[in-house]
């Protein structure tokens, strides 16, 4: 039998593969993207953007400086950015739709500063918010891919 051709695909890792070492605190959020690096799970780096970064989505001039000087040090290529729909954060009235596209402008953004060409979001957002935000990903620069899980 033919093996496949691997042309052109890359190895990556997301950090949420090491949430319990994140949680359990064996690892800072620095020192798990050098553990990365240092098993040679890369290049590809996944980050979820809620789970990474305080205060996300808001990400300060600082920590994008510093989380791209720490991309430069490993070798590691940002892949893509996992973001959130929450659209029940107040369970008792799920979020209108241009309540939604508000919520996922500024994780995309972050997503652009960081230097990640991808984000995946969520399928709650639905997919007039996606339409909405395509405008806004592409002057950005970002695809979009919709989470899938079984």
């Amino acid at each position: 039998m033919a093996q496949a051709s691997t042309k052109g695909l890359k190895l990556g890792t997301t950090l949420y593969s090491l949430t319990s070492e994140f949680h359990g605190r064996e690892y800072s959020f620095e020192q798990l993207i050098r553990k990365v690096a240092a098993e040679n799970l890369g290049p590809g780096l996944e980050i979820v953007g809620f789970q990474s970064i305080r205060g996300f989505p808001v990400v300060t001039d600082e920590f994008a400086a510093r989380f791209k000087d720490l991309i430069q040090e490993t070798g590691l290529t940002p892949s893509c950015l996992g973001i959130n729909a929450d659209v029940r954060i107040d369970p008792d009235k799920p979020m209108s739709t241009a309540e939604v596209v508000a919520y996922h402008e500024p994780q995309l953004r972050a997503a652009a500063k960081l230097g990640f060409p991808v984000v995946r979001y969520q399928y709650p957002a639905g997919p007039e918010a996606i339409r909405q935000l395509v405008p806004l990903a592409e002057q950005l620069g970002i695809k979009m891919g919709m989470e899938i899980h079984a």
